[in-house]
């Protein structure tokens, strides 16, 4: 049979365990999507896997549409794997889940009732109405941008930390959805914790870069009962409105009511995860182990790849097995398809 790639060899092809596959689905897809049509005894052979195992990955990718079979010769039956990004589109309206404004305005308004308890007379209005104070040590901004403006300013004057509680579904986990001001204005030398919702794609492994800045910690709860910021555990802003933004925030500096939330805050810290963490493992490669797969992806052998880099053979075939076990995969072939796939390792040749 002859081989014809379905994709430029050497592309990154998105992994489809993200969207809940398993891990032979995702690796006879990757297999079928670089090499082209494929017959089960043909995936069987050249993954090491048993039979039994690449029919029950090729039952999983038919019915979720990531492949097809296709007439071969003869009676047999190839199959063929659809266009990677057609398949992640199906993967991600399947698993999407839909949001749901009526819950978060009750979450919203639970908070607000808590808080209200604590204080004396006047407290947070459901449905405010006018500007300015409406109790002790709590302002209305019925603006946003006037909102905003306070944020900045509370943001700039900060010396300790930032908490952040982001309610947002958005399709993708999206740092520049957590507040209202321009993320480029952040300041960076403050350490921030931001609890935000998993993508509504449901995507393992979807970290936005500014989640891996020092200082940033990022951790996901379908549990986000409001929007809120607070600035040095002293000052913190709440939407009125969690369904129209626009209608803008309560400033409150009353220290029994940002330490109310505060505690909120921290109780959902403790019970979330870390995306990075509970998503599908990622992997760097060190300098040496970076040049020794790139020899091989050019065809060196475990002998002259050895000679270029003046190590033993022995050590090659040690550093090869270690990060098998790190990938977790178990031959070389499936080894170089898993590199591939988490975009760690392009030949050299391929730049």
């Amino acid at each position: 049979m002859t081989i014809t790639a379905t994709v430029p060899l050497g592309a990154a092809i998105p992994s489809l365990a993200r969207w809940g596959l398993s891990s032979d689905a995702d690796l006879v897809f990757r297999t079928l999507a670089t090499f082209g049509a494929r017959l089960t005894g043909e995936l069987a052979g050249e993954l090491g896997l048993a039979r039994a195992r690449v029919e029950s990955a090729l039952a999983e990718l038919h019915e979720c549409g990531a492949a097809t079979p296709v007439a071969g010769a003869g009676r047999a039956l190839s199959w063929v794997s659809r266009p990677p990004d057609q398949v992640v589109h199906r993967l991600r309206m399947r698993r999407m889940r839909p949001s749901d404004s009526a819950q978060l305005f009750r979450r919203h308004q639970a908070v607000f009732h808590v808080i209200n308890r604590q204080l004396s007379g006047a407290g947070l209005p459901l449905d405010p109405a006018l500007a300015g104070p409406i109790g002790e040590q709590i302002r209305y901004h019925p603006v946003r941008a006037l909102a905003r403006e306070r944020m900045a300013l509370a943001f700039d004057a900060e010396r300790h930390e930032r908490l952040v509680i982001n309610t947002d579904e958005s399709d993708h986990a999206d740092v520049s959805r957590v507040s209202p001001l321009d993320p480029s204005q952040f300041r960076h030398d403050i350490p921030r914790r931001v609890l935000g919702q998993p993508p509504r794609d449901g995507d393992a492994v979807s970290v936005e870069q500014e989640h891996r800045l020092p200082g940033y910690a990022f951790r996901e709860t379908p549990d986000t009962p409001l929007k809120l910021f607070v600035s040095d555990r002293t000052t913190a802003f709440v939407p009125a409105d969690p369904t129209d933004l626009e209608r803008g925030y309560f400033e409150i500096t009353h220290p029994a009511v940002v330490g109310t939330l505060v505690r909120l805050f921290e109780s959902r810290w403790s019970s979330a995860v870390d995306p990075e963490v509970a998503g599908v493992p990622m992997i760097l490669l060190s300098e040496r182990e970076q040049d020794l797969v790139d020899l091989l992806a050019l065809g060196h052998t475990d002998v002259t790849a050895a000679r270029e880099l003046r190590i033993s053979a022995r050590s090659v075939t040690n550093a090869l097995r270690a990060l098998m076990d790190r990938v977790g995969v178990d031959n070389r072939f499936q080894l170089g398809l898993a590199l591939g796939a988490m975009d760690v390792s392009v030949p050299p040749s391929l730049l």
